[in-house]
C-alpha cells in the first residue's frame, strides 16, 4: 500500500488503512485494476468497469 506523503502524517487515515495491509493479493488488485483501466473488457463484450464495479467484484 501507498500513501502520498502529503497524507501519510494522517494518524486517522493510517488506522483506517491498517487492517486492510495484506488482505488483497497482487493478483487480485491487478486484475481490478485491469477492468478499470482499460478501453473494453474483450471478454465480455462490454464497456470497462467503474471503480465501484470493481470493488463490488472483490466481494
Amino acid at each position: 500500500m501507498l500513501i502520498s506523503p502529503r497524507r501519510a502524517g494522517e494518524k486517522r487515515l493510517i488506522a483506517v488503512l491498517q487492517p486492510l495491509i495484506g488482505k488483497i493479493d497482487v493478483a487480485a488488485m491487478q486484475a481490478a485494476n485491469y477492468s478499470v483501466d482499460r478501453d473494453r473488457d474483450r471478454d465480455r463484450d462490454r464497456d470497462k468497469a467503474s471503480p465501484a464495479e470493481a470493488a463490488r467484484a472483490w466481494r
